[in-house]
């Protein structure tokens, strides 16, 4: 009788562990929150233009508020405001920059944008699995470029949380992707590892992306292809990203008035949530 408790009882635990460890879609965050993230953003382009190679750099910093209603049957909204920007740019060694919180002594070109982006709410409607149904006022930071503005986009989850479609647990790995008519994105996950509530995800995605931007107030059309590694730190309760490191490679061409050329890109993106 008393091996049978005993047995029983580290049933229950193990049970209770593996629980515990589980990502499940249905714990996506369902009460009201407001949210402080902070993304660093580097990036270093090489390109030839006119026979000439050249470097670009481009680092952003910023910081952002995402204001969450609760979810009801009807789904949810979110308000989201970029609070503090400071960019610096150097090209063919011309040095560029600018600092929300000194604007004063920063680029006022730069500054012109940047502010039109900070006075910029965006607003997003969500249905109640945190999915984006209808998306207002991103168009100012995807000018910008740089991934300034996030992954928000139609169809997708939320950048904050965690895009999953099942239960997953410890070594568990799944794939889902993003096509659309800019790109199209693989990701290939794996669950490495769980301690204090939080899971830490692999993931490395394979990219093709047609773009169009905006470089010194020319138009740039590019076509690149390449790969994302990334490491995911999500508190399991919630499906909040609390963390996310990401290093991008992208090779292609790239069109800048009228004229193709080889392009690469590597960029490192960290960012947290609190």
């Amino acid at each position: 009788m008393k091996k049978q408790i005993l047995t029983t009882a580290a049933i229950l635990v193990a049970t209770f562990s593996l629980n515990a460890q589980a990502l499940n879609p249905a714990n996506c965050s369902k009460a009201a929150v407001l949210l402080t993230k902070k993304s660093l953003i580097k990036s270093n382009t090489n390109f030839e233009a006119q026979g000439q190679s050249v470097a670009m750099r481009n680092d952003v910093a910023f910081t952002s508020t995402y204001e969450i209603t609760a979810t009801t049957p009807a789904g949810a909204t979110a308000d989201i405001r970029i609070t503090a920007m400071k960019t610096e740019a150097e090209i063919m060694g011309q040095e560029m920059s600018y600092d929300s919180q000194n604007p004063d002594d920063g680029n006022a070109e730069i500054g012109v944008e940047v502010k039109k982006v900070m006075k910029n709410v965006i607003k997003v409607t969500m249905d109640d699995k945190a999915i984006v149904i209808a998306l207002k006022g991103n168009e100012k930071l995807e000018a910008m470029g740089n991934g300034v503005g996030g992954n928000l986009s139609k169809g997708e989850i939320l950048d904050v949380f965690l895009k999953l479609n099942k239960t997953v647990n410890v070594n568990d790995t799944w794939t889902d992707s993003t096509i659309t008519k800019e790109q199209k994105i693989v990701n290939n996950y794996t669950y490495k590892s769980f301690e204090n509530g939080m899971a830490t995800i692999e993931a490395i995605s394979k990219m093709n992306v047609e773009n169009k931007s905006e470089n010194m107030g020319m138009a740039v059309y590019s076509k690149l292809e390449g790969k994302v590694v990334s490491t995911l730190i999500v508190d399991v309760k919630t499906l909040i990203i609390k963390k996310s490191e990401a290093t991008t490679l992208m090779n292609g061409t790239a069109e800048m008035q009228g004229q193709t050329s080889p392009i690469s890109v590597l960029t490192s993106t960290t960012t947290t949530v609190e």
